[in-house]
């Protein structure tokens, strides 16, 4: 089951920017990259104040593939062309691809903490497949219902991280922690290590299924160890 809830979701790979080509961008992980046909360019300065570009090509179908080409840490978020990134963002670590799917987005915004670096930005058609690698950011909603951070309460028990909700068009949680994550999502059976999804450091995890529809039960989470950290992003 595992493997086909992984094969939904996009990737979040270190190496260069994804180009329309048949095989592997680096050796581990392994991402094919001959579904994904890129339509148009940008780049983005980040700095330690929010700025923001307009996507290359805009379309609800259309997936954006961002590499961090610097040495900076930046945090993104898309919306409308008002959009502000903050440290709260999905991080993108140096020489980090993200690829996200803009949904009605217009635009990408990015911040750093300190210093600057740059964002290379390819818009186009189809996505990444998963061949080895972490969980990616899903679709981002123009603005984020609720945007928080929290930490594990006891190491190796779930606790629930978001409700259930009737309303959740998506969510995304981000392992900001040094440790594997679990997730579950299931509304019946009991979590535990050996049936939940991991998340890998750094990586995040979308409330999509694999048929587009998005995930509404209760988000259960945990790592191994007491206080490791998380931030939890929910659209609706």
């Amino acid at each position: 089951m595992t493997r086909w809830l992984l094969a939904g979701m996009l990737a979040i790979i270190a190496g260069p920017a994804l180009a329309q080509q048949t095989g592997c961008v680096n050796a581990t992980p392994c991402v094919q990259t001959n579904v994904f046909t890129p339509s148009g360019a940008a780049s983005l300065t980040a700095s330690s104040v929010s700025s923001s570009v307009a996507f290359p090509s805009v379309g609800a179908s259309l997936t954006a593939v961002i590499v961090n080409t610097g040495s900076t840490t930046a945090f993104i978020v898309a919306g409308n062309s008002q959009v502000a990134a903050t440290l709260a963002g999905t991080p993108i670590a140096p020489g980090q691809t993200v690829a996200i799917s803009q949904g009605y987005n217009t635009n990408l915004a990015a911040i750093t903490a300190s210093g600057t670096t740059t964002l290379s930005i390819q818009s186009g058609t189809g996505v990444p497949v998963i061949v080895t690698g972490q969980l990616s950011a899903a679709p981002l909603a123009t603005t984020p219902t609720t945007q928080t951070a929290g930490t594990v309460t006891t190491g190796g028990t779930f606790q629930q991280v978001l409700a259930a909700n009737p309303s959740r068009t998506n969510c995304l949680i981000q392992n900001t922690s040094a440790h594997t994550a679990y997730v579950y999502w299931l509304a019946t059976g009991t979590a535990s290590l050996t049936n939940a999804v991991q998340v890998q450091a750094g990586a995040s995890f979308s409330c999509i299924n694999p048929s587009g529809a998005p995930i509404r039960t209760a988000i259960q989470w945990t790592t191994s160890t007491t206080g490791d950290a998380f931030v939890v992003t929910e659209n609706q």
